[in-house]
């Protein structure tokens, strides 16, 4: 004598699951398909992917855009805040460089949390001439505020270079070189440049308010 299986669902919840399922395009070919399927494996999957629709469908998602965070505009101050890690010949290696540098600059003393703003100076013919004007709209900062800004700022603007009129450090061929961040997809690329070249009126400049 056969025994008789205990049923779960009611008459009324097989009959809804099964408008459900017609709805959704089950027809009798896939019906028996299911129905055939050896070790009810179908079966077994259709119940695995509703017990993990919500997993499935969170992974689904797309993944989350990083969030753009848009650059100050020229003369808007900003506060920054230094790693003192960052400074001397600790830039160097922040910004990817290694071999015989030289430091001659001074360490950065407190406070560690100043204020800002981007300048555009123009045209200038070397790095000297663009400290000039940039003294016009306040101090010189030390290179290592450059990476503080890059830490606040990590999104370029396709706008141009930023930089800080610091000469303070030397390469490994002795040329005197200063922290500049250039476009780099949508980030930066912090990197060093000679003094002696000329830089256009698309360079913006890391400047210091004065207190």
């Amino acid at each position: 004598m056969e025994s008789i299986m205990s049923r779960t669902l009611s008459i009324h919840q097989e009959h809804e699951l099964l408008l459900k399922l017609e709805a959704a395009g089950l027809d009798k070919g896939l019906a028996s398909q299911i129905i055939t399927s050896r070790d009810n494996e179908l079966a077994r999957n259709m119940i695995e992917f509703a017990r993990n629709g919500n997993l499935l469908a969170a992974e689904a998602q797309p993944p989350a855009q990083p969030q753009l965070i848009a650059l100050p505009a020229i003369g808007v101050e900003f506060d920054l805040t230094l790693d003192p890690a960052t400074q001397g010949l600790a830039l160097v290696t922040t910004f990817g460089y290694s071999g015989k540098w030289k430091f001659k600059g001074q360490p950065i003393a407190e406070p560690f949390t100043r204020r800002f703003k981007l300048e555009a100076v123009g045209a200038c013919p070397n790095l000297d001439a663009v400290a000039r004007e940039c003294r016009k709209y306040g101090r010189v900062p030390e290179g290592p505020w450059l990476d503080s800004f890059r830490q606040v700022y990590p999104n370029n603007d396709g706008q141009g270079p930023i930089g800080v009129a610091d000469p303070s450090w030397v390469d490994p061929d002795g040329l005197v070189d200063f922290p500049l961040l250039i476009q780099n997809g949508a980030g930066w690329n912090p990197d060093f440049r000679w003094v002696g070249n000329g830089r256009n009126a698309l360079w913006r400049w890391l400047i210091e308010v004065r207190s």
